[in-house]
């Protein structure tokens, strides 16, 4: 009876901090910095043309659009776009995330950009549960991606 109630502690323990990653998994940031030899006006379209296949001018600020991406129907919203180095965007209407902000930075000076992602999951548990589960590993694979092929660049860490 005795080693009984320390599995018993051993699983409460397990249970709670259990419980105290899926409460703090709300929000998942991955940012990476590559080198591009691609000019910035053409970075920022080939990186929202992977949401919208065609795009003929740079989205202006408040501007949004719809499309589906990964299967799912979302609504892009542009929240800041600057000429020469800021570009930031916002997804929303994926069932387990209320919205994804990508954000691109571009550094005059080297021929570097900053890419980041951050999802913010529901709050409910079974997104959360999803999120703690696969946002990390799907966000790194899709940053590593966009690093690669959309900015034709090779990977720096």
């Amino acid at each position: 009876m005795e080693e009984m109630i320390w599995y018993i502690r051993l699983g409460l323990l397990f249970a709670l901090s259990f419980g105290l990653v899926l409460y703090q998994s709300d929000l998942h940031t991955i940012t990476q910095e590559v080198e591009s030899p691609l000019k910035w006006e053409d970075q920022l379209r080939i990186s929202l043309q992977e949401y919208q296949v065609k795009i003929y001018k740079i989205p202006k600020v408040g501007e949004s659009f719809s499309t589906i991406h990964e299967g799912e129907e979302v609504e892009i919203k542009i929240i800041e776009t600057d000429e020469k180095s800021v570009a930031k965007w916002v997804l929303t209407g994926y069932p387990h995330h209320q919205s994804v902000e990508l954000t691109l930075v571009h550094k005059e000076a080297e021929p570097k950009t900053k890419i980041e992602i951050k999802s913010f999951c529901k709050p409910d548990l079974v997104s959360r549960l999803v999120c703690a589960s696969f946002s990390p590993s799907k966000n790194k694979s899709k940053i590593e991606t966009w690093a690669a092929s959309i900015l034709g660049a090779p990977n720096n860490r």
